[in-house]
């Protein structure tokens, strides 16, 4: 950009590279059918485009989440990156836009090497300049004039209305702007009780509410009480509403799980009567490592036994080189080297059905901060579907009895699925259990005691 501390990014493929240096996530947007994730990444003592040098240059990225093809010879990435649509999510997002000096196609590559065919590129259609100061001049000042704060409440305090958080989706986050003192009276007393409700209401006098509004936001931490605190990032118009967007940091010890209530002051000025959205990031802080196992068709988090130990379910990690560990999918693990060990799943320790992925089995996604987020993948396997063509059939005991005769040509692709008998070993006891299984699944089918298969007449 012209005249701008700012370099904005668009990056479509990207393989396992994550922002670095001292980035903030802003917001995820769509565009043409693609997910990105929009970062500030702030960087010290760097030239800018002009010839001048300053002490602060930031980084606006576009980053693609959505899956890119990989096959055995790179990544094959076919797609329109419509610069308008991006430049629009970063204004909605808040960011200094300026005026286009110029837009590149480029290739970064990090410690790597490689080759790079383009096969087709087009470019087209001029931007006009984008006088965006009052938008800048605006977040200023609401950043500015707007006071964050936000209060606690355990379970164990008493304060929180009973039966509110029975269950783990009992509780629904609600936004509200509080105007006068009785509205906040009635609001707040449909979580907390009495005495609590009197308290919370007792700092905001009749004359706050003479030239102040109250933006709540009633938040159930739903990390089991690893939030250790929040901040807000920006607070700004954008398509008729008030956005507020806020952080939360993952912290790796507990406390007692229970209501957060977020609460923004801001000057009645300054709030026009728009509706207010509250988007929330996570950052893990510094120094920890979250581990957690999902289910790699639902991406949902697998339930892990609780009598599991963290040195069995990851037992080629047994120095145990960190401070603390707590929780139980996803662990938080609390550690103070200067180097990320290696950590690996012992697949023997997961639930009854699951095996690690063969396609992704381990993702890790490591912070400026010294955190990192480490993602193992397993799938649930039908029991029999040696083949894994998604079901137990006549095809898979054909392979199997091959298997077992050693006939060359047979292959298991997945060898787990046939160990019906669950004792780690293949033998003709788990044939047996499979022939069976089959014969329930189909009453027409008819396995005969010399091992042929036919169909009933």
């Amino acid at each position: 950009m012209k005249d701008s501390r700012t370099e904005f990014r668009i990056i479509d493929a990207w393989g396992s590279w994550r922002p670095s240096g001292n980035y903030n996530y802003i917001a995820k947007t769509v565009i043409d059918g693609c997910t990105y994730e929009l970062y500030d990444i702030i960087h010290d003592q760097y030239g800018c485009f002009d010839g001048s040098y300053g002490n602060e240059y930031h980084e606006i990225i576009s980053l693609r989440t959505s899956s890119q093809t990989v096959c055995n010879k790179g990544m094959h990435l076919n797609n329109t990156i419509n610069i308008n649509e991006h430049f629009k999510a970063w204004e909605e997002a808040g960011f200094e836009l300026g005026i286009v000096d110029r837009i590149m196609l480029s290739v970064d590559g990090y410690r790597s090497g490689g080759n790079l065919s383009v096969n087709y590129l087009y470019m087209s259609e001029e931007l006009p300049e984008i006088d965006t100061s009052q938008i800048k001049q605006h977040i200023e000042y609401l950043n500015e004039k707007a006071k964050f704060s936000y209060d606690r409440y355990s379970l164990d305090s008493g304060d929180i209305k009973e039966g509110l958080l029975d269950g783990e989706t009992a509780f629904v986050s609600n936004q509200v702007v509080i105007r006068y003192v009785d509205e906040l009276e009635d609001y707040i007393s449909g979580f907390l009780n009495e005495k609590a409700a009197k308290d919370f209401a007792a700092d905001y006098a009749e004359d706050f509410f003479d030239e102040n509004v109250l933006l709540l936001n009633t938040f159930h931490d739903s990390y089991n009480g690893h939030i250790s605190d929040y901040k807000l990032n920006k607070l700004y118009y954008s398509d008729g509403r008030l956005n507020v967007l806020f952080t939360s940091f993952i912290g790796v010890y507990s406390q007692p799980n229970g209501l957060d209530i977020l609460k923004i002051e801001l000057p009645r000025r300054d709030y026009v009567g728009k509706d207010v959205v509250w988007e929330r990031a996570e950052e893990l802080e510094p120094h920890i490592k979250r581990v957690t196992v999902i289910d790699e068709a639902t991406e949902e988090l697998v339930d892990i036994p609780d009598n599991t130990q963290f040195s069995e379910l990851f037992s080629d990690y047994l120095e145990e080189p960190f401070e603390y560990c707590e929780g139980n999918n996803p662990y938080y693990l609390d550690y103070a080297l200067s180097y990320s060990p290696e950590l690996s799943l012992n697949p023997g320790y997961l639930p009854d059905g699951y095996v690690l992925s063969l396609d992704n089995p381990r993702d890790c996604r490591h912070y400026p901060n010294g955190s990192e987020d480490i993602i193992f993948r397993v799938n649930k396997i039908t029991n029999g579907d040696i083949n894994e063509d998604g079901v137990c059939n006549i095809a898979d005991i054909v392979v199997f009895q091959k298997w077992l005769l050693s006939s060359k040509n047979a292959y298991l692709m997945n060898w787990k699925a046939a160990d019906l008998y669950t004792d780690n070993k293949l033998d003709i006891f788990d044939l047996c259990l499979m022939r069976k299984k089959l014969l329930e699944l189909d009453n027409d089918l008819e396995i005969n005691d010399d091992n042929k298969i036919g169909f009933i007449e």
